[in-house]
C-alpha cells in the first residue's frame, strides 16, 4: 500500500471545481459521493476527487453528515438514475 495516498472513500460537501467534460455539476453545488479506493484525493483531506458517475446532487434539507455514508446506498441509487 502506499502510504502518501490519502484515504477515505465516503464524501460529501461543496463542489469547488470541476473538470472539463464535467455536465451535471458546477462550483457551489451540494454532493455526496465515493471515492475510488487506493487512489490520491480521497475524503480526509481538506479537498476530494471523484468520478462524476459516483457523485450526486444532495438536497438542502440534507446535512452532509447524512450523506457521507454514501457507500452502502449509491449502487441503489445509480441504478435508478
Amino acid at each position: 500500500m502506499n502510504t502518501h495516498v490519502n484515504q477515505g472513500d465516503d464524501i460529501a460537501g461543496i463542489v469547488h471545481a470541476v473538470g472539463e467534460n464535467v455536465t451535471e455539476f458546477k462550483p457551489g453545488d451540494r454532493v455526496a459521493a465515493f471515492h475510488e479506493m487506493t487512489k490520491p484525493g480521497g475524503s480526509y483531506a481538506e479537498y476530494a476527487l471523484s468520478w462524476q458517475h459516483t457523485t450526486f446532487h444532495v438536497p438542502k434539507k440534507t446535512s452532509f453528515e447524512g450523506t457521507a455514508t454514501s457507500s452502502a446506498f449509491l449502487p441503489s441509487l445509480q441504478a435508478t438514475h
